[in-house]
């Protein structure tokens, strides 16, 4: 009499590769979508017909519909705001100075804003528009 041996197979050794790729590719987007920083709050941009692309070597400021103003992460009153662009025109590497204002924001608290940064002596201020249509 002949005894026949039965060979049991193990499907869980079959997955491992898989799990393993499945956990390096989620390492990598982990650690490939960390680089850019986050806006300090969210700022919805008016639009605007021209489409000019902005210089890349500026100081952005963020303004929220509130009126209140960023900067690195940190948000500054009028006094901070003047100061951080003097310091910055003094070291010589501001080329001008970007504002990122949110759409429903008061038009009159931005023109006040846009004055009190031409007593600076900035050699431009540019607000941040999108062109109609486009998503942001």
């Amino acid at each position: 009499m002949q005894i026949k041996q039965v060979t049991t197979t193990n499907h869980s050794e079959n997955i491992l590769p898989l799990v393993n790729v499945v956990f390096l590719l989620l390492i990598f987007f982990m650690l490939a979508g960390a680089f850019s920083k986050p806006d300090l709050f969210e700022v919805i941009v008016p639009s605007a017909e021209n489409d000019n692309a902005a210089d890349r070597k500026v100081l952005t400021m963020l303004i929220n519909e509130n009126g209140e103003i960023a900067h690195n992460q940190s948000i500054l009153n009028e006094e901070e705001l003047v100061k951080t662009i003097k310091d910055e025109l003094e070291d010589g590497s501001l080329v001008h100075l970007q504002l990122k204002a949110d759409a429903s924001m008061d038009a009159i608290r931005l023109i006040d804003l846009m004055e009190l940064l031409s007593t600076t002596e900035l050699p431009a201020i540019h607000l941040l528009t999108v062109a109609p249509g486009s998503k942001q």
